[in-house]
């Protein structure tokens, strides 16, 4: 009974195959790249909430984008009975910055401890390259990956700032 009422104060994971529903029913829509970060919160019968982080091309607008959340939002809620904050992850692979990424996801392919990046995106004007590091959960020094990585990356492209978050893998 205690665990039960604890529960539906802190929250407890979200069931896996919901998860997987969820990503796949969103990762279906046209516009949508790429599904990432899917973090549910269960607080008793009723209530889930979430957030998710979606990739999109980069040149589209702010209107563009508003329409495609809200969307996804409300299906979402119709289809799942949860109440979704989207995050938006803008992308752009061409070019020389399609180098970038294709060298970044080499280097990685080098530790079994990274399931995968995301949220890759090159700021030219400022010289940043950010993404996510998505770190098996069971890695003790994920920082020192992360920094191994870094170096890596910026023998090859030493002009660029790396803003590299960790990760981790929560939800299915």
């Amino acid at each position: 009974m205690l665990k039960e009422a604890l529960d539906s104060i802190l929250g407890v994971r979200a069931d896996g195959d919901l998860s997987k529903k969820i990503k796949e029913k969103i990762s279906n829509i046209e516009e949508v790249q790429g599904v990432y970060d899917l973090n549910l919160h269960n607080y008793g019968p009723l209530k889930i909430v979430g957030s998710l982080h979606i990739q999109v091309r980069s040149n589209m607008t702010a209107e563009e984008i508003h329409i495609l959340t809200r969307e996804i939002e409300y299906m979402v809620f119709n289809e799942f009975g949860i109440i979704l904050t989207i995050g938006i992850y803008a992308a752009n692979n061409e070019g020389e910055v399609g180098k970038i990424k294709q060298y970044i996801e080499s280097v990685v392919k080098d530790y079994k401890e990274i399931l995968e990046i995301h949220g890759f995106y090159v700021d030219n004007k400022n010289s940043n390259v950010f993404f996510d590091l998505i770190i098996d959960f069971a890695t003790q020094d994920k920082e020192k990956i992360r920094d191994e990585v870094i170096s890596k990356i910026k023998e090859k492209y030493p002009k660029y700032n790396y803003n590299v978050i960790l990760d981790s893998d929560i939800t299915d």
